[in-house]
């Protein structure tokens, strides 16, 4: 139990050197995985390897400077996923409890419901744009999917087909792509939330048989609890500089869209007003989902991880004896300071954040609709 909660390597820099990544290798246990992370484990080994090779072969080549930096970047934001990756898999394994079992499989049936209905709105955005693109482009000539310049004749077939099939292909994988990353960081943050309500669950139910089974059931909580803790720091660490980009690509994407949406209600109307308008409002609309999910996630982590305090105190703490009872304040005071993701370490994503996002989105708008009068 102990072995599998130091996550101490994950607060560490790694150092990228033959023999920790072999380690790494080692240490992956990918027999245990289910399909999925059986997969991604053998990827991020294959890539250890080529890194390594490159390393050896490389060692004194100056010129190489900037692929092995480029290679070492991926490595160390890859391989913290990989262990999250892995304590997910092990924490599935060790809920034996009836009651911890189906709030594992309740996180898990909404994590799966968020990536099915981010999938099908991402393809369905790519859809209802191209249906938009042929409804209003049936008069030009040859119209690419996207407007774009290629080294070679995108007109004389068969080179328009192929063309035009890529963007359309690449406009679906870019839109799979977008959505996964979404759905993977929501994902993580609900497991942990999982995590903890089974946590507070096990602290509620706490008694005391003798003094040595109540300090292990005790030093169990304990360190469980700071393995949620390093869990949800590694997901911070890893994702917060995307999400704060994420953030502030959503409040620009927002007043834009918005403003376009003004643009096709007051200004002059074409037989294609309400596709134009339809597409762009669906749009508007995924990207305030997009954003919520976020907010939603890390609401629910605040909130699972100050339960704990709750739960603390609605144990039968008074059946305890003075010291051990005491230990329990450790508890509550650690539990006091909330468990968040973050936007680059400026704001934390939860309900308060989205109304802002929101609000600040709709002050530039007037702003731009204020410009746009005058002029």
């Amino acid at each position: 139990m102990s072995s599998k909660w130091n996550t101490k390597p994950l607060k560490k820099n790694l150092s990228f050197q033959s023999t920790e990544v072999a380690r790494a290798a080692y240490e992956c246990k990918c027999g245990n995985k289910t399909k999925v992370p059986r997969g991604l484990c053998l990827w991020l080994e294959q890539l250890q390897h080529e890194i390594h090779g490159a390393l050896a072969g490389r060692a004194n080549d100056q010129s190489d400077g900037e692929p092995k930096s480029f290679l070492r970047d991926i490595f160390h934001v890859l391989l913290p996923l990989k262990g999250l990756l892995d304590f997910m898999e092990e924490d599935r394994k060790e809920a034996t409890g009836e009651e911890d079992v189906k709030r594992m499989m309740i996180v898990a049936e909404i994590s799966r419901k968020i990536t099915i209905t981010a999938n099908i709105m991402c393809n369905s955005l790519v859809i209802f744009y191209g249906i938009m693109h042929l409804a209003t482009n049936y008069t030009s000539a040859r119209g690419l999917f996207f407007p774009a310049y290629f080294p070679w004749e995108t007109k004389p077939s068969p080179y328009y087909e192929i063309t035009f099939f890529g963007q359309l292909m690449g406009s679906f994988y870019a839109c799979a792509t977008y959505s996964v990353v979404d759905t993977f960081v929501a994902t993580l943050v609900l497991h942990v939330c999982g995590q903890l309500a089974n946590l507070r669950h096990e602290l509620i139910n706490l008694r005391r048989e003798t003094s040595e089974e109540f300090h292990e059931k005790l030093g169990h909580i304990v360190k469980k609890h700071d393995y949620l803790n390093e869990f949800t720091e590694t997901i911070e660490n890893s994702f917060n500089a995307m999400l704060l980009i994420q953030m502030l690509g959503c409040t620009i994407t927002l007043c834009l869209e918005s403003f376009q949406t003004l643009e096709f209600l007051t200004g002059e109307k074409d037989k294609f007003f309400l596709l134009e308008l339809g597409c762009t409002i669906f749009y508007v609309c995924y990207i305030l989902i997009q954003l919520y999910l976020y907010c939603y996630v890390g609401e629910k982590l605040l909130s699972e991880s100050t339960g704990i305090a709750d739960a603390a105190y609605e144990c039968e703490w008074y059946n305890l004896s003075p010291n051990e009872a005491k230990c329990l304040i450790l508890i509550m005071r650690r539990a006091r300071s909330p468990l968040r993701i973050t936007a680059g370490k400026f704001c934390s994503f939860n309900h308060e954040l989205f109304s802002e996002v929101v609000r600040t989105s709709m002050s530039y708008l007037s702003v731009l609709y204020a410009v746009k009068s005058e002029d």
